[in-house]
């Protein structure tokens, strides 16, 4: 029974320690989860920007192009 105990100590430690363990892994998954999604909306942010801009470049290339027909 003596040797019992000591093995179902250094279990017991082990657990903890794979606890802690898996614990520090949801805490960086979480991270990253919340990195990727903002890293995701500043590239989302930027292309609405640029698809803007090349909206206004070529409305105003095709009012150009309106204005020298007219000449």
């Amino acid at each position: 029974m003596a040797e019992i105990e000591p093995r179902v100590e250094k279990l017991e430690n082990r657990v903890t320690s794979l606890e802690q363990q898996v614990s520090n892994v949801i805490t960086k998954m979480d991270m990253y989860i919340t990195e990727s999604r903002e890293a995701r909306k500043r590239f989302d942010d930027d292309m609405r920007e640029m698809r803007r801009k090349h909206d206004d470049d070529m409305r105003e290339m095709r009012q150009d192009m309106k204005e020298m027909q007219k000449n």
